[in-house]
């Protein structure tokens, strides 16, 4: 029952009209990965980047890019970054989408919504922000 995750989302809620914190979620990067890159680098105070530079980055941060580089990659995870996921066989890098939870059966997907709300404390906003991004 630690999806750290949920948790994280949950820490940086209340923050997330604060003129220092961009809140992302990854099903909004994958749906606008070029505006995104031109979100973040407005957010950051950025100028003067050109439309090939934006090209590169937005070719150097796509699934297919990481995969063929996948074992340059670990995940660093736990409370300190303390453990690592080493590559696997195919690598960290999955299929590079969202909606895992289709994969799920029924009781699963049971089990995680349970969880999602004692995690998020009936904060109904919340809620409908993750769950419309899971899809």
């Amino acid at each position: 029952e630690n999806i750290a995750v949920l948790e994280y989302v949950k820490e940086w809620w209340p923050f997330r009209h604060h003129p220092n914190v961009l809140l992302l979620h990854y099903a909004d990067v994958l749906d606008d990965v070029p505006g995104t890159l031109r979100k973040l680098a407005n957010f950051i105070g950025l100028q003067g980047i050109t439309e090939e530079a934006y090209r590169e980055i937005e070719q150097r941060v796509s699934i297919e890019f990481m995969k063929k580089r996948s074992e340059r990659y670990r995940c660093l995870c736990g409370r300190n970054l303390d453990l690592a996921i080493l590559p696997a066989k195919n690598g960290v890098i999955r299929q590079g989408g969202v909606g895992s939870s289709s994969q799920l059966s029924e009781k699963h997907l049971q089990m995680f919504n349970e969880h999602m709300d004692r995690m998020f404390d009936g904060d109904e906003e919340l809620k409908a922000w993750y769950k419309q991004r899971m899809k």
